[in-house]
């Protein structure tokens, strides 16, 4: 109600201007602007029950093309959402008749509009506030989807691009002119796990899987677990139980987990042809003698990310053009995860040390996956042996087809290690599996849910199996290998880097030795962790061993972390101005 009190001003004005104009007109550009408004509404309300999230700012960040293929996507035109749209219309044509028919004192609209004018001078929020509710599902829920998208559509213009923050001290560069770039001093946490070979280089395997969340992955899942396989991975790995995504969509994960890059203004793949040098996993380990390959079973425009992988200097790029055209897509976005393992598996492979980067998509919207009918009895027989009750059992059904793509790529990477097993390179290979981010579609408990995924390291060489609870970052994992790379195999590795992440935390307690920005989605940026605390939008939140959150009241340390995220926003807006990260 706040939110259209508001509008009230902006209507009367281009009402006097219609009637100036044209002082014919009498009702047609009332019920044209109150129908607009109406279908403008609804459509939010149906990507908000679709998506699970409401619409903001974010499409912004994407081309005209890719932005109406994601809405399109997440709008589905059924019978309910039909009526939906319908129905306001009617009952708006009919009170606007009713209202014309019998005037309301015009004593009632001045006040209505004083009220709106009011609102608007006191700056009072059309939004709610986090805090008030329990889970980030309600808070989407209970939000005015009009209001948060011209909200959100206005601290995207309106940002205040030259920050001045106030800094705890005076940042120390290496040099002005780069802003991120510092002297490498991440240590070797990944070595002393392994039994190496260091007169032989191990190849590397990257798997990003699409949407994969802790709250349905891995021991503990509140949503109970539904990766049967990657559980008993992850039992003969090293097990990140508390591990972050630094994004809350796919856009900034090829940039953050191979190069701990910083997110420029819509992601760092956005900055397409202006991308400077920077360094990445890919382009050290490529000058010291080794392969790289990127696959993913779709197109590489989306996000950039092909042309992101050139800048990082990939030696070859899969992608859907390069499958087999007897081959069907699984959906419009591309190939099952099933075909790109197989594509992967029937790669032919060198002799050289090689860099691998698999990037799966069936956990996306729309989750068709081949045999769907097989996936949907497993997801059944996976409750029962979870214990799920009625309502349980209930629950997890609005959402059976997410659930039956996670078991279909759970699977899928099953005959992909099975395979894999069996090559001769696979005693000497590290796996590294993470989530690009956790899916939204399946309501979300809190605001750093969308980040929680797993991160599990396998390989046949390590000495020991290890839960870590400790929090790391996709901004670790970059420094880490390249840790490995420098201490354990003597590689040449820059002297100096850019990375915003340490290095990987393997410690097996509880805790947080970070501190770093995560970024929900191309146009927003109001997430930092630092220590077990969160922000969020400007609020505080305590962190606990679950990853569950709790408001904490501590200004001094809010105030100390709001200095820390101003000091990121300043060094990349630093960034931004001058597109350099490195001489």
């Amino acid at each position: 109600l706040i939110f259209y009190l508001k509008l009230l001003p902006f209507l009367f004005i281009i009402h006097l201007i219609i009637k100036c104009l044209f002082s014919s007109v009498k009702y047609v550009h009332l019920i044209t602007i109150g129908i607009i408004l109406i279908i403008s509404n609804a459509a939010l309300i149906i990507y908000d029950i679709t998506a699970l999230v409401p619409l903001g700012a974010d499409m912004l960040g994407y081309s005209v093309s890719t932005a109406f293929g994601i809405v399109k996507d997440s709008l589905q035109f059924n019978f309910q959402n039909v009526i939906l749209l319908v129905v306001p219309i009617l009952l708006f044509l009919a009170l606007f008749f009713w209202f014309k028919k019998y005037c309301i004192s015009q004593l009632y609209l001045k006040i209505t509009l004083a009220l709106g004018i009011f609102l608007l001078v006191f700056q009072v929020s059309s939004l709610q506030k986090m805090a008030h509710f329990k889970t980030e599902y309600a808070f989407n829920l209970a939000q005015n989807k009009m209001a948060f998208f011209t909200i959100k559509l206005s601290d995207y213009y309106y940002h205040d691009e030259d920050l001045q923050p106030n800094f705890i001290a005076k940042p120390i560069y290496i040099d002005q002119n780069y802003p991120f770039l510092k002297v490498d001093e991440a240590p070797d946490v990944l070595g002393p796990l392994l039994n190496l070979d260091t007169l032989k280089l191990p190849d590397i395997v990257i798997i990003q899987v699409e949407g994969l969340g802790r709250a349905f992955s891995g021991p503990n899942a509140y949503l109970g677990s539904f990766t049967p396989f990657i559980d008993s991975l992850g039992r003969e790995s090293i097990y990140f139980t508390n591990f972050l995504a630094a994004q809350g969509r796919t856009f900034a994960a090829l940039p953050s987990i191979l190069g701990s890059l910083p997110f420029a203004e819509t992601g760092f793949s956005d900055l397409e042809n202006q991308m400077p040098k920077f360094n990445s996993i890919l382009n050290i380990a490529k000058a010291n003698g080794y392969k790289s390959i990127y696959f993913g079973g779709f197109e590489m425009d989306f996000d950039n990310q092909g042309l992101f992988m050139q800048k990082a200097e990939v030696n070859e790029i899969i992608s859907s053009s390069d499958f087999d055209k007897n081959l069907k897509m699984a959906s419009p976005i591309g190939y099952s995860d099933g075909d790109l393992f197989n594509r992967v598996l029937n790669h032919n492979n060198v002799e050289a040390p090689t860099v691998k980067y698999i990037q799966t998509i069936s956990m996306h919207n729309p989750f068709t996956v081949p045999n769907q009918q097989k996936y949907k009895l497993m997801f059944e027989n996976r409750m029962d042996e979870l214990k799920f009750n009625a309502g349980q059992k209930s629950q997890h059904r609005s959402y059976s087809n997410v659930y039956e793509s996670i078991l279909y790529t759970d699977e899928a990477l099953r005959l992909f290690f099975n395979s894999y097993s069996k090559l001769n390179k696979y005693n000497n290979t590290i796996f590294i599996i993470t989530g690009d981010h956790r899916l939204p579609e399946i309501p979300l408990s809190t605001k750093i849910d969308r980040y929680h995924v797993p991160l599990i390291i396998y390989s046949p060489m390590l000495k020991q199996t290890k839960v870590i609870q400790s929090i790391s970052s996709h901004l670790d994992i970059a420094p880490s290998i390249n840790a490995l790379f420098k201490h354990s195999y003597q590689m040449k590795t820059p002297s100096n880097v850019t990375w915003l992440g340490d290095g990987l935390d393997v410690c097996a307690e509880f805790r947080n030795v970070h501190q770093y920005p995560l970024k929900q989605g191309k146009t927003t940026m109001h997430n930092f962790l630092s220590g077990t605390f969160f922000v969020d939008e400007g609020s505080l939140y305590k962190i606990d061993d679950k990853m569950d959150l709790s408001p904490a009241k501590d200004n001094k340390q809010l105030q100390i972390i709001n200095q820390q995220f101003d000091l990121y926003k300043f060094k990349n807006n630093t960034f931004l101005k001058s597109k350099m990260l490195m001489p």
